[in-house]
């Protein structure tokens, strides 16, 4: 039996080897060729093919194993790849992304708790909810919990602070691409434990009309004294509107997301400048525009939205 000094490599096997590996593999096959003498006869190869193919093996195992190792290991690469994919799929859980525009967004959870998201907010739990725990992350926005009672603690993540509770009435804010970046907490019934994240073993206790507030980049909690009506503070869940010493570009912010409309500030000072306002229940973003411009700036209407500017 003579081997073919012309075989080539097929596609499919060549699709996996760089060209220094396909010259090799060729080179041993053709080294294989040194082993064949004229062709026998069959008799013939039935009694030496036992001597030939254990050389072969030999010669061509080492050279060979290098290779299929190679592939080999990319193949398992792949499937760790895919499994790990798989993996973080099933354990990502549900996102809940409020509709820009809408003033409310009412989500209830599987262990009957509660949520009222703000324009613009996003959250997040995993498949396990309610069955192992009961863990939220507050990627961004602002969210008014109303948390069923149960023995195991409901947590609340945003980027720089936690919150612990087992049966209460809560909200929490946390914008973290504003300039003033911070989470608030405000608790409207119960008690609520906050803790930064960057300090976990600092844990502060706030109880009914009690508020913290957490800069971004601070590890100091600033916290209020208790009012007596806290549901004062909340009335972006029926629709109002209300900042106290917040930085214009973010309350414009604000306005851009539940309203669906596009604001430009055209000033950096303007774009940070503190202001207070308190509307109830207004119509539309140009209500509020009107007053926050009558003290502080000028604006124009423009094809997409609002254009402010300093007077």
């Amino acid at each position: 039996m003579k081997l073919d000094s012309t075989w080539s490599i097929s596609p499919e096997l060549r699709s996996g080897l760089s060209a220094d590996e396909a010259r090799e593999f060729q080179a041993i096959w053709q080294e294989a060729e040194g082993y064949y003498g004229p062709e026998p006869s069959l008799g013939e190869f039935r009694d030496m093919g036992g001597e030939i193919w254990p050389v072969l093996d030999v010669a061509t195992r080492p050279r060979l194993r290098k290779v299929w190792l190679r592939r080999a290991a990319a193949l398992a690469a792949c499937v760790a790849l895919l499994l790990s994919i798989g993996i973080a799929v099933l354990n990502q859980g549900t996102t809940i992304d409020a509709p820009v525009g809408t003033l409310q967004y009412t989500h209830q959870l599987p262990d009957g708790s509660t949520l009222t998201l703000n324009s613009g907010t996003r959250i997040r739990y995993n498949k396990k909810f309610g069955a192992d725990n009961r863990d939220i992350s507050l990627i961004r926005g602002e969210v008014f919990f109303e948390v069923a009672e149960d023995d195991r603690p409901f947590r609340v993540r945003t980027f720089n602070l936690h919150s612990e509770v087992l049966g209460t009435s809560f909200n929490v804010r946390a914008w973290p691409d504003e300039h003033d970046a911070a989470t608030d907490v405000l608790v409207k019934t119960g008690r609520v434990v906050v803790t930064p994240k960057a300090t976990p073993d600092v844990r502060l206790s706030l109880v009914a009309g009690q508020s913290a507030r957490l800069p971004q980049g601070s590890q100091k909690l600033a916290v209020s004294e208790p009012v007596e009506e806290p549901a004062g503070l909340l009335l972006w869940v029926d629709g109002s509107f209300k900042f106290s010493n917040q930085a214009l570009g973010d309350v414009m912010a604000e306005v851009e997301r539940r309203y669906n409309v596009h604001i430009t500030v055209d000033s950096p000072a303007l774009n940070t400048l503190p202001i207070g306002i308190l509307k109830e229940s207004p119509e539309n973003a140009a209500e509020i525009i009107r007053d926050i411009c009558a003290l502080h700036c000028a604006y124009r209407v423009v094809p997409d939205g609002f254009v402010l500017t300093e007077r």
